[in-house]
């Protein structure tokens, strides 16, 4: 019978922060810094579990299987800053790094922690926006912009790692590392009328945001897939 038609406990975590808020050169430079160290008890995680729903001896079903993983400590530090350069033009982003690991994860009365992975916790990860800004000889405002966003490699998929790998299946749904390309120009005619033309993932990349695996079940792998290259044109009238 799957965990879930029994009783799971709160999710607690105890949180620790310590960061600075910082500016330089004349207050064009700006620096945000932050360090966190969090305690997880009774992780709560919903994990697609096989099982025999007639008794014949196979697993011929699936389930979302809710239940308590055990304890994990997850340490980061994250940078955020901006940089006016000139008048014109704005530089900001951030840099990531975190830490996350399971210290207990019971599976059939083993600590299997060593073998399970945070989903969707990359270790590295960060982003550079860069924006020209001017006024305009008729009153209006002009600014362009271009982004990269990048993170590195995740699991994308929470499950029992043991019970899946060779030779009784297949490894977790990962996603490699990759990044996201962006851009936009947007046009202040005047204070009520604006136009915009915006485009994301200009690279069309494509990466797993999420999967559920119901190889053990069902023999099927499945994976959700973020926005491919989008275009975007609109006009805003503000009253």
């Amino acid at each position: 019978m799957p965990r879930s038609a029994e009783p799971f406990d709160d999710e607690v975590v105890d949180s620790y922060e310590a960061g600075a808020k910082m500016a330089f050169l004349d207050q064009r430079l700006f620096l945000n810094l932050s360090a966190f160290h969090n305690v997880y008890e009774d992780i709560q995680l919903s994990v697609f579990t096989a099982y025999d729903s007639n008794g014949d001896g196979t697993e011929d079903a699936f389930f979302g299987d809710f239940t308590n993983a055990g304890e994990g400590t997850v340490d980061g530090f994250e940078v955020e800053y901006q940089f006016l350069p000139t008048e014109n033009w704005l530089i900001s982003g951030n840099l990531a790094w975190l830490d996350a690991e399971y210290d207990t994860f019971m599976f059939a009365g083993v600590n299997i922690a060593d073998e399970q992975e945070f989903t969707n916790a990359p270790e590295f990860s960060g982003a550079i926006n860069v924006e020209y800004r001017t006024a305009l000889a008729n009153g209006g405002r002009l600014s362009a912009r271009v982004g990269y966003g990048y993170q590195s490699e995740v699991t994308a998929t929470t499950e029992i790692v043991r019970a899946e790998v060779p030779p009784n299946g297949r490894p977790p749904i990962t996603q490699d590392g990759y990044g996201l390309l962006s851009a936009g120009v947007i046009w202040n005619v005047n204070d009520q009328w604006s136009l915009s033309l915006q485009g994301s993932n200009l690279a069309d990349e494509e990466y797993l945001t999420t999967g559920y695996n119901l190889n053990r079940a069902l023999g099927v792998y499945t994976g959700f897939y973020g926005a491919p290259r989008q275009y975007s044109l609109t006009a805003r009238y503000d009253f």
